[in-house]
């Protein structure tokens, strides 16, 4: 037996369904509703009902020459409510950059950047993320190397034979200023001092490096599919130890702290990358999204997922009975249903499509979705 997936995508800004009982001409454009199937009424509850489809209504257009477009709802496969086999909701995500500290972290005052006389340190950072890789036209990020060097203290015969501990403050005052030399660091990233006492050590301080998150500009529909997001986000990564080969061998001790604050992280639910998802399943059902502008306005190409806007994805699994081929064994369809609604409160109050999509969940005999 054979098994293949398929991904059914509706996105609304509207999060009333058609009234109980309403027909599915009665679906304005973008409007989400569930309809039982052979009647194909609008229902908010499935207690007694088994088959469903989920319909939403779309705009009519007038027919260009020589073509046309197809005036219908759109519409889920039918299927059976326990059919349902699994079902969840997943709320957005905002992207966040990743933030690292070099030597005190604000939190420990035994980190430290840490130097006696003579001796020298190199911090090497890298970047990198879609922003880095179109600033420099390679996929490779960049990467920068800085040397920190203490100086020769009056007591210290010479560099090998260091004595006394430098002050860990004009340390990080010295990376702090190499770093935001560079052009492309200094527009990525966000470099803050950070101080504090330890009783052992007295002064400690270090750096707090945080990346960047970019907006994308994606308001026009001739930039679809520019970027696969609302905001890329740079990935920095720092190390201390030393690119000289020919340098003494090193060990973890020696290197300097570096503590991880916050985890990269990218966007999810925003309106462009919904844009993508819906795309992707207007492509399944062979409306193809033109880029020409000419199409785009004879065939009011639209997609409903709106930039800037966030969504709430109601995600239902649907296993169909085998169907058996002739002489070929038998097919298995998995259909994953994503509806995107916006996200909040207001879309799951008792009345509107996320209650609606979660009692039949319930009813499917699943967990609710809130």
């Amino acid at each position: 037996m054979s098994k293949q997936s398929f991904r059914h995508v509706l996105v609304t800004n509207n999060i009333d369904p058609a009234a109980a009982d309403a027909a599915t001409t009665a679906l304005v454009p973008g409007q989400i509703s569930v309809f039982e199937v052979p009647s194909y009424k609008a229902k908010l509850d499935f207690n007694t009902i088994s088959r469903v489809q989920i319909f939403q209504g779309t705009p009519d257009f007038e027919m260009p020459m020589h073509g046309g477009v197809p005036n219908f709802n759109r519409r889920t496969i039918e299927f059976n409510k326990l059919a349902i086999k699994a079902a969840r909701i997943k709320t957005p995500v905002t992207a966040q950059g990743r933030i690292l500290a070099i030597g005190y972290d604000n939190v420990l005052t035994t980190k430290t950047l840490s130097l006696k006389c003579g001796q020298k340190k190199f911090v090497t950072i890298t970047l990198s993320g879609v922003p880095v890789n179109q600033e420099t036209g390679h996929r490779d990020g960049i990467t920068r190397t800085f040397q920190i060097e203490a100086p020769l203290c009056a007591d210290c015969p010479t560099p090998s034979d260091p004595c006394v501990v430098v002050p860990s403050g004009p340390l990080a005052d010295d990376l702090k200023a190499q770093i935001e030399r560079d052009p492309l660091l200094k527009k990525y990233l966000q470099i803050t001092k950070r101080t504090g006492t330890d009783g052992v050590l007295g002064p400690v301080a270090g750096l707090e490096i945080a990346s960047a998150v970019v907006k994308r500009d994606r308001t026009s529909k001739y930039l679809f599919g520019s970027y696969p997001y609302d905001a890329d986000v740079v990935h920095v990564e720092i190390n201390t130890w030393s690119p000289d080969y020919n340098d003494s061998p090193e060990v973890d001790a020696d290197q300097w702290p570096i503590t991880e604050k916050q985890a990269l992280r990218y966007a999810q639910g925003g309106g462009e990358y919904v844009r993508e998802l819906e795309n992707r399943s207007l492509s399944y059902e062979l409306q193809e999204y033109s880029c020409d502008p000419a199409q785009l306005e004879a065939y009011g190409y639209e997609f409903n997922a709106i930039v800037g806007n966030t969504y709430d994805e109601y995600e239902l699994h649907v296993s169909q009975s085998p169907i058996k081929t002739e002489g070929f064994g038998s097919v298995e369809n998995d259909y994953i249903i994503s509806i995107y609604i916006p996200t909040g409160a207001p879309g799951r109050a008792v009345g509107k499509i996320g209650d609606v999509l979660n009692k039949l969940v319930v009813d499917a005999g699943l967990p609710a979705l809130f």
